[in-house]
C-alpha cells in the first residue's frame, strides 16, 4: 500500500503553474472482421523507432497557453515515472493536437473530460479538459492535486485554481479552498458559493472540498448533486444547482433521493435462439443465442460470452468463438462513442490478447502473445487517436489511415 502511496505522489509531482489567460482527405476506415483481408503495408516500420511530430511553441512550455487556432487537443505521455505499476500507464502527460503538435511539454499527472453516464450506462464528455498538477502534502496519505479547467480546443484555460470537482450532465463542480463554482458542459460560470452561502460551516465545507479532492462520496443525479457525508458520516449535504439551496439529508432520505441513479436502462432477456435487448425504452432483438449473458460492449454495442460483438441493429461486427472475451476500451477524452475492443482468448499457458476498432477491424500489429503481457505495453484510444505505450516510447496513430501522426521517447531509464 504504501509503495501504491508513494507512485501516486511521485505522479503528481509537479508544482502547479496556471495557465495564461490570453485569447487566441480522408480515406474511410476499413470495415472488416475476423476473416477479413486487411491491407497493413503503409503502416510504418516498428524498428528502428524515431520521433514523430514537432512543437509549437520553441521552449519548454510548462502550461497550456490559450489560443484559437490549436483545434480540439489530445494528451501525449512524454514522459515514464515509474516500472512497477500496471494499474495506471505511470506517464506524465503533455498536449498536442490531432495533427502531432505538441503545445505543452509534459507536465500534467492526469488529463481527462469530465462527463456522465446516461441511464444505458453509456458515458458522454463535455467538451472541456481538466489539467492535473500537484505536489505532496503534509502528512503520509496526503496528496495536494491542482486543477485547471480548458476548453477542449484550447481557446481558453483557467489557473491550476482547483482542488477537486465533480461532473453531471449539467455540467460540473469545481471546488476551491473558498467556494464552489457551478459551470455549464461548455466551461461557462453559472454560479459560485461560499460555505456561508451553503449554509455549512468550515469543517463541514473542509470535509465536502476532502470527498471532492479524492473523487469519493459525491453524487450527481437529476439536476441534485450529493457532497458526500459530514458529522458523524449520518448526515450528507445535497445541493440543488439551480437554486443554490442546500439540505441535510438522512441515509435513508438521501436513498430516496437517488435511488434513480440504480435504475439501469439497459436489460437483455432470451427470446428462442435470439437476443432482445433493451436501451432505454427501445427494443431490438440481436440474432444470437443469449448462452452466458449479453452484455454492454460500448455505445450501440452488445457482447456475448462466446467473442461475438453485434450491433444493436443485428449486425456482427466480431464473431471470435469460445474461449474468447471481448471487452470494451473507452475513449479517455471522447467518452463511449469512440474506443476499442480488446479481445482475449484463455490458454491453458497463456492467452493472446488482439485489438479491434467498433467497426471490426483488426489491429494485429499490437497483438500480445501471451495473456500477462508486459505492464509498459497498453494500447488504447486518447482523443480518437490510437495511443500505444511501449517500454521507452509512446506512439500516436491517425485511424483512418494508420500513419504515426506523433511519437516521442519517454526517457526512462529502467529495465
Amino acid at each position: 500500500m504504501k509503495k501504491s502511496i508513494a507512485v501516486l505522489l511521485a505522479l503528481l509531482l509537479v508544482l502547479p503553474a496556471g495557465c495564461a489567460q490570453r485569447e487566441q482527405e480522408s480515406k474511410e476506415p476499413l470495415l472488416s472482421g475476423p476473416a477479413v483481408q486487411v491491407d497493413w503495408s503503409k503502416l510504418e516500420e516498428k524498428e528502428p523507432l524515431a520521433p514523430v511530430g514537432s512543437r509549437y511553441y520553441e521552449g519548454y512550455t510548462d502550461h497550456l497557453i490559450p489560443q484559437k487556432d490549436y483545434g480540439r487537443l489530445v494528451p501525449y505521455a512524454g514522459l515514464r515515472l515509474m516500472d512497477d505499476w500496471p494499474a495506471a500507464t505511470g506517464c506524465m502527460y503533455g498536449m498536442m493536437t490531432l495533427d502531432g503538435t505538441a503545445v505543452t511539454d509534459p507536465v500534467y499527472s492526469q488529463v481527462s473530460a469530465p462527463g456522465w453516464d446516461d441511464e444505458a450506462g453509456v458515458w458522454h464528455t463535455h467538451p472541456l479538459l481538466l489539467l492535473c498538477q500537484g505536489s505532496p502534502g503534509t502528512e503520509e496519505w496526503e496528496v495536494n492535486a491542482h486543477y485547471a479547467l480548458a476548453a477542449a480546443d484550447g481557446s481558453w484555460c483557467t489557473g491550476m485554481d482547483y482542488v477537486g470537482w465533480v461532473s453531471g450532465q449539467e455540467g460540473l463542480l469545481l471546488f476551491t479552498n473558498e467556494h464552489v463554482e457551478y459551470r455549464s458542459p461548455d466551461g461557462m460560470v453559472l454560479a459560485q458559493w461560499t460555505a456561508n452561502h451553503l449554509g455549512l460551516d468550515q469543517e463541514a465545507f473542509d470535509a465536502v472540498k476532502r470527498s471532492a479532492s479524492w473523487g469519493e462520496g459525491l453524487v450527481w443525479y437529476n439536476g441534485q448533486v450529493g457532497l458526500g457525508w459530514i458529522g458523524d458520516g449520518t448526515v450528507s449535504p445535497v445541493l440543488t444547482l439551480d437554486t443554490g439551496k442546500v439540505e441535510l439529508l438522512s441515509s435513508e432520505d438521501w436513498q430516496a433521493r437517488f435511488d434513480g441513479l440504480w435504475n439501469s436502462g439497459w436489460s437483455a432477456r432470451e427470446e428462442g435462439e435470439t437476443t432482445v435487448v433493451t436501451v432505454e425504452g427501445q427494443t431490438y432483438t440481436i440474432p444470437h443465442p443469449y448462452g452466458t449473458g449479453p452484455y454492454p460492449c460500448g455505445e450501440g454495442l452488445v457482447g456475448f460470452g462466446d467473442g461475438a460483438v453485434y450491433r444493436l441493429d443485428g449486425t456482427p461486427v466480431l464473431e471470435l468463438g469460445e474461449q474468447w472475451y471481448v471487452s470494451f476500451q473507452r475513449d479517455s477524452v471522447l467518452g463511449d462513442g469512440a474506443g476499442l475492443l480488446n479481445a482475449g482468448h484463455f490458454e491453458e499457458n497463456g492467452g493472446t490478447t488482439c485489438y479491434y476498432l467498433t467497426d471490426g477491424t483488426p489491429l494485429p500489429q499490437w497483438t500480445a502473445t501471451k495473456h500477462n503481457q508486459e505492464w509498459y505495453h497498453q494500447v488504447s484510444m486518447v482523443g480518437g487517436l490510437l495511443e500505444v505505450l511501449d517500454h521507452d516510447w509512446a506512439s500516436y496513430y491517425r485511424i483512418k489511415d494508420m500513419k504515426c501522426v506523433f511519437r516521442t521517447p519517454l526517457g526512462y531509464g529502467g529495465d
